[in-house]
């Protein structure tokens, strides 16, 4: 979907985002900067930048931890002009069972929706269901998203996400 300002009308459209991580969160901090293009119809166009900082640390031996805070909506463009840098800070819990492995993610953020002004909280699971995927489903504010993540041997260290939301 789109993350945009609204345009109205029901015509399909999609948003797409660019991330680079950088720095090492288990041993110090990791840091990200992504690229948000938010309206493929008039790609380019319109989108704004975002830039996270993120820790994971272990607790005891039966998961790990994180922590994570993000700036969105900094320096935009185009639609997303008239938007407010907004703010999200989450904390995920991951763990193993069987030979899968589960997170839950709780959180809350302001930049939910267009007006900045109430924080909404945010809640996520997700399964991995073998070696190459894993599936998801999360509700941040009032939306819910359901989404699979595949990785391949090919491109070792990456994977591919695809998502839905209302």
């Amino acid at each position: 979907g789109s993350y945009g300002p609204d345009r109205g009308g029901t015509n399909f459209d999609a948003s797409g985002s660019l991330s680079f991580g950088f720095g090492d969160p288990v041993s110090a901090v990791g840091l990200q900067a992504s690229a948000n293009i938010t309206s493929f119809r008039d790609f380019g166009e319109s989108g704004y930048w975002s830039v996270g900082v993120h820790r994971m640390f272990q607790l005891s031996d039966r998961g790990l931890y994180s922590v994570a805070a993000n700036a969105s909506y900094i320096s935009p463009w185009g639609d997303s002009e008239s938007e407010d840098v907004g703010y999200s800070v989450v904390g995920t819990y991951l763990t193993s069972f069987g030979e899968s492995l589960g997170m839950v993610t709780l959180g809350a953020a302001n930049d939910l929706n267009s007006d900045r002004a109430d924080w909404q909280g945010i809640f996520g699971i997700g399964i991995s269901m073998g070696e190459n995927y894993a599936l998801s489903l999360a509700q941040a504010g009032d939306t819910t998203t359901v989404g699979v993540s595949l990785s391949s041997e090919l491109v070792s260290g990456n994977s591919l996400g695809f998502s839905v939301s209302n």
